[in-house]
């Protein structure tokens, strides 16, 4: 019998995703479905999550089984959101998801000074004061594409992925460092053109 508490880290996405509306009941129930199913006697608490009726419901119920200090991990919140912007999610409601649980679920500082970028780039994008939705969106989607190999089914690789992301977040910020120290040395006529 599979024990619930072995899940722990993915139940704590789950319960984000649901309150978020990053994750639909229905994607929480299938998975809890397939454990009922491969399992002869499965624990009672998948058969209670499989039944949930609704987000709140299983927001409420998955709360009741964790402890209430357990932050989801962020890199796979952020694996999540890069997949629904690939599938054709609003640009702002991704901005505006990653923004509202910047503080709710486990960042990095550095993670967190990029979505307040991005949340910024949006906001002056959105009311035409500097730059445009299209740079937001591809600057999004190059911060959110180091997340792209995270996913429920792999639940079992994310520390393995967050060392490897950790290194390429950092490799992406030393870069872009890189690229404005140039920027800033070029003579101030030059960058007119």
């Amino acid at each position: 019998m599979r024990d619930p508490k072995e899940y722990k880290e993915l139940l704590t996405l789950f319960k984000v995703g649901l309150a978020s509306s990053l994750i639909s009941k229905e994607e929480v129930t299938k998975w809890a479905d397939e454990i009922i199913t491969q399992e002869a006697e499965p624990d009672i608490f998948f058969i209670e999550l499989s039944l949930i009726k609704s987000k709140s419901e299983g927001v409420s119920y998955l709360g009741s089984f964790l402890d209430s200090d357990s932050l989801a991990n962020g890199k796979a919140i952020l694996g999540l959101l890069y997949k629904r912007l690939i599938e054709g999610q609003e640009l702002e409601r991704i901005v505006r998801t990653m923004y509202n649980l910047k503080d709710e679920v486990d960042f990095t500082e550095l993670e967190k000074g990029y979505i307040y970028q991005i949340d910024d780039g949006f906001d002056l994008a959105n009311t035409k004061v500097y730059g445009s939705l299209d740079i937001v969106r591809n600057e999004t989607l190059d911060f959110l594409a180091l997340y792209a190999d995270y996913s429920i089914e792999n639940h079992t690789s994310w520390s393995e992925l967050n060392k490897r992301v950790v290194s390429d977040l950092e490799e992406m910020n030393r870069t872009e460092r890189e690229k404005n120290l140039k920027e800033q040395k070029k003579p101030w006529w030059r960058k007119l053109w």
